[in-house]
């Protein structure tokens, strides 16, 4: 039997449609791993490989893999022999006599340009060697703060809670995280618009097709580092964790948009081809639908990657590092966690809508995350540290006190020297929390008075701001915690402006905004 010479098809065509298998790939496609090459000798093979041969493999007459096409008709329809497949394995390619000598005279004929040792290490590793099928088609001072005065800082939107893209995208991006947003879908626009070759309509949609998936994955890698808690970018520049989770989320509608064009763009030439006949309740459903369905992302991804390629293309060095991200946070929680031990937490009710929180024997400043290991202990909640002193109200001393010097980086039981001064009685080092009750899981704690809590943390570092004379903070309700350890380390005058929903909640925190200027607003909005 005889196979007639077709012509040359595009090199984008693919040499089956089954699941590829073959040689493992090392690296990334364009760094380690090449696409056809030699470019002449992939065409001499896809020129033959649709042809029906005599095969006596099983996978030559299986419908499996093969998107329900019928093995033993051809493609005009008609019938052919018991032992003729239309769809012949990679097996039946390499033990096909016809089939070799046809591959090898075209080569012969067209490859004269080509070096001898590439066209033999090509045939040993694409034809004969193993079973492998063609890749899938894809190209793969002053001026300063005028400046973040107008363009970084201010929000993008103004009112932004009335815009109705408030409703669609939360919380708002200031304008310099806008540009860099802006930066990152420019981005991806580019690396899925540009350089393609000049084959027909349906090869480059098939190639923007493939594209859209490998960009998918290359973001996953930035949605993991951009959420973890332990992002090494935390560590190498000034942004805060805020900035980072916002861009995770910016870069999440940008990995799932992708993800969704790659599917619909394949759904598109499968139908052508016939080949398809209000409340914190809330957010913890989201949270946990969130853990469960990128875990169930990733392994799709992962299986959906190993068996239609298993190690050829290097697609799953994406997920590696993905993997990799994902599993250096974890371990950093973990020792974090660790370190700090098992500890009590007691709890005060303040009134229906605040309670206060000691742990003791621990001290930091920033923030942590607390896990009540008797009640939900799957749930880590994150809680401003707003002393490292546990006291308890007593007569005011008239002392005066001396400002506090050096940076805002200084050790967490100094840093409350200033409220601590002022009340006679002190009952040891530790971490104070205050917290507002919620309709979700915090509701409970108003009917505890100790649990066991393990606490990861602390996170987060103060900028140092001792070279400003004067500092101005504003705060609402338990929001105050956030802003007392700048208040502390600040040598010169501190100026606070708080709005409360209660007064119970004004006089359980007065012994750490006793030292400084305040105008505290209960029940009320504040006159500024």
């Amino acid at each position: 039997m005889h196979l007639p010479l077709v012509s040359v098809l595009p090199l984008a065509a693919l040499v089956g449609a089954g699941r590829d298998t073959g040689r493992p790939g090392h690296g990334l496609i364009g760094y380690g791993i090449e696409m056809y090459v030699p470019v002449r000798t992939y065409a001499c093979q896809s020129s033959f490989s649709s042809n029906p041969l005599v095969c006596t493999d099983e996978a030559s007459f299986s419908d499996a893999g093969m998107g329900g096409t019928d093995t033993g008709s051809s493609q005009d329809g008609s019938t052919l022999p018991q032992n003729v497949s239309a769809m012949p394995s990679s097996t039946c390619h390499a033990e096909s006599g016809p089939f070799l000598t046809s591959v090898a005279w075209c080569i012969r004929m067209k490859c004269n340009d080509t070096l001898v040792w590439k066209i033999e290490k090509w045939w040993q590793s694409y034809v004969v060697g193993n079973q492998l099928t063609d890749p899938p088609r894809g190209s793969h001072t002053r001026w300063s703060s005028t400046l973040n005065g107008r363009f970084i800082y201010p929000s993008l939107l103004r009112p932004w809670r009335d815009s109705p893209v408030a409703a669609v995208v939360g919380d708002p991006p200031t304008r310099g995280q806008a540009l860099f947003i802006g930066y990152l879908i420019l981005l991806n626009i580019f690396l899925s618009a540009f350089k393609y070759g000049n084959d027909g309509p349906d090869e480059i949609m098939g190639d923007l097709a493939n594209r859209f998936g490998v960009l998918s994955f290359a973001n996953f890698v930035l949605l993991v580092l951009y959420s973890s808690r332990n992002n090494i970018l935390l560590w190498l520049t000034n942004w805060r964790h805020s900035t980072f989770v916002l861009l995770h989320r910016w870069v999440a509608r940008i990995a799932v948009l992708e993800a969704i064009l790659h599917s619909v763009v394949f759904l598109r030439d499968w139908i052508q081809e016939d080949r398809l006949a209000d409340d914190q309740r809330i957010y913890e459903l989201f949270l946990a639908t969130h853990v469960v369905l990128s875990i169930l992302v990733l392994l799709g991804s992962w299986y959906h990657i190993i068996f239609r390629y298993e190690h050829q293309w290097g697609y799953e060095t994406w997920l590696y590092a993905v993997f990799a991200v994902w599993g250096f946070d974890r371990l950093i929680r973990l020792l974090r966690t660790l370190r700090n031990g098992v500890r009590t937490a007691k709890i005060t009710v303040i009134d229906d809508d605040y309670v206060r929180i000691d742990v003791k024997g621990i001290v930091g400043s920033g923030h942590v995350y607390l896990y009540f290991i008797d009640w939900r202990f799957w749930e880590n909640h994150p809680f401003s540290i707003a002393s490292s002193v546990i006291q308890e109200s007593g007569a005011s001393s008239s002392a005066k006190l001396d400002p506090p010097t050096g940076s805002a980086d200084v050790d967490p039981e100094k840093s409350t020297r200033m409220a601590t001064n002022s009340f006679s009685e002190i009952v040891g080092t530790g971490m104070v929390f205050y917290l507002r009750l919620l309709e979700g899981g915090t509701k409970a704690l108003r009917n505890k008075t100790q649990l066991p809590v393990l606490i990861e943390g602390p996170y987060g570092a103060r900028e140092n701001l001792s070279e400003y004379p004067t500092l101005l903070c504003i705060a609402g309700g338990v929001g105050v915690t956030a802003v007392l350890p700048y208040m502390r380390a600040h040598p010169g005058n501190v100026y606070l402006y708080w709005s409360s929903r209660t007064q119970a909640l004004v006089d359980s925190i007065k012994p750490l905004t006793h030292n400084f200027h305040t105008n505290v607003a209960v029940g009320q909005r504040l006159d500024l």
